[in-house]
C-alpha cells in the first residue's frame, strides 16, 4: 500500500471481472469443506496429488491455482460422486487458471501480491488503517511517485513508472465504476505531516484527500496524535469484504517482501474489532476536511 514491494505497476485498462482470485477462493473453500467433512488431514490429502502439505494449504486458501488432475484426484479421495458438483469444481479450476488483470505487470508484481490485487478489485468493502502513508487507493500521482521512489535504489526508472501506472489503475474503480467499493480509511495524523516528496507533492496530496471526502462511498478518518499508542504497533491493516458474501472476509497484512492473508473467522473478527476501536479513537469523518485544511495551511 505504501512504499513496499506490492505497489508495482503497469497501464492497460482493468478488466471488469474479478479475475481468477474469487474462483480460487471458492474452489479452495469447497475442497476444504469436503476434506474436513471426510475427516482427512491436509498431509493425507496432499499425498493424493503428490504435493507437499503446504501446496494443498495454498490451494485451499485460494493462493495458488489448481490443476484439473489435482481436483479430480481430490474429488475421488473425498468421495464426491455427484457429477454436477464435480463439473462445478472443475469449472472453478479452469476459471482460476485464467490470468488475472494484473498479469500484464507480472515482471514487477510478486507472487504474494497478485492475490491482493484480485481481492481488492472484486471487494465490496475495503477498511484500512495506515500509520505511515496515505493509502494507495487515495494517493495523488505526485505523492505516489515519491512513495514508490523511496525504494528507487533497487529500481530502474522505467520500473518506477510501471509501478506508478499500476497504482493509478487500481484507483479507477473508485471513480469510473458503476458500483464502486465502500472504502473506509483511517489515516494516522502523522501521515499528514510526514513529508513525502517535495512540498508541492504534499500540497497536491492533501488537496486530493480533501476532494475525495466528497465521494459518497468513501469515508476518511484521521487518528489524532492524542490517541497515543495502540495495539497495531504502527503496522498497516486492510480488511477486504467480498461482494454479496461470496467468500469470507480476508485480512491483508503486508510486509517488505511478503504478506499474510488471514481468513480464519477468529482472526478476521479480531482485526475487525481493532479497526472499530481505531475508528472510535479517530476524529469523526465530518472533521476530516477541516483537519486536512489545517495541515495544508502549515505547509
Amino acid at each position: 500500500m505504501g512504499a513496499r514491494a506490492g505497489d508495482h505497476s503497469g497501464s492497460p485498462a482493468l478488466q471488469t471481472g474479478a479475475g481468477p482470485v474469487v474462483a480460487r477462493i471458492r474452489l479452495g473453500l469447497a475442497l476444504r469443506r469436503h476434506r474436513e467433512g471426510r475427516n482427512i488431514s491436509r498431509p493425507a490429502a496432499a499425498v493424493a496429488i503428490s504435493a507437499p502439505a503446504a501446496t494443498l494449504s495454498g490451494l485451499e486458501l485460494g493462493q495458488v491455482p489448481a490443476r484439473l488432475r489435482d481436483v479430480i484426484a481430490l474429488c475421488e479421495l473425498y468421495g464426491i460422486d455427484d457429477l454436477a458438483e464435480r463439473a462445478a469444481l472443475l469449472s472453478l479450476a479452469r476459471e482460476a487458471s485464467v490470468p488475472g488483470w494484473w498479469s500484464a505487470f507480472a515482471d514487477v508484481v510478486p507472487d504474494w501480491f497478485g492475490p491482493f490485487l484480485g481481492l481488492e478489485h472484486s471487494a465490496e468493502g475495503i477498511r484500512s488503517y495506515d500509520p505511515q502513508f496515505v493509502p494507495g487507493l487515495l494517493q495523488h500521482r505526485d505523492y505516489a511517485s515519491a512513495v514508490i521512489g523511496l525504494g528507487g535504489h533497487r529500481c530502474h526508472p522505467d520500473e518506477l513508472e510501471h509501478r506508478l501506472a499500476l497504482r493509478m489503475a487500481r484507483q479507477r474503480r473508485l471513480h469510473d465504476s458503476d458500483d464502486p467499493p465502500k472504502v473506509w480509511a483511517i489515516i494516522d495524523e502523522t501521515v499528514l505531516y510526514r513529508r513525502v516528496g517535495d512540498r508541492m507533492a504534499m500540497f497536491r496530496q492533501l488537496r486530493h484527500l480533501e476532494q475525495l471526502c466528497d465521494l459518497p462511498e468513501l469515508t476518511i478518518q484521521v487518528l489524532p496524535f492524542s490517541a497515543g499508542g495502540h495495539i497495531t504497533g504502527g503496522r498497516p491493516i486492510i480488511l477486504l469484504s467480498p461482494q454479496g458474501g461470496s467468500r469470507p472476509d480476508v485480512v491483508y497484512l503486508e510486509q517488505l517482501t511478503t504478506a499474510l492473508y488471514l481468513d480464519d473467522p477468529r482472526d478476521v473478527e479480531y482485526y475487525r474489532l481493532v479497526l472499530h476501536s481505531l475508528a472510535t479513537m479517530a476524529h469523526p469523518p465530518a472533521e476530516t476536511p477541516r483537519i486536512l485544511w489545517e495541515a495544508i495551511s502549515k505547509l
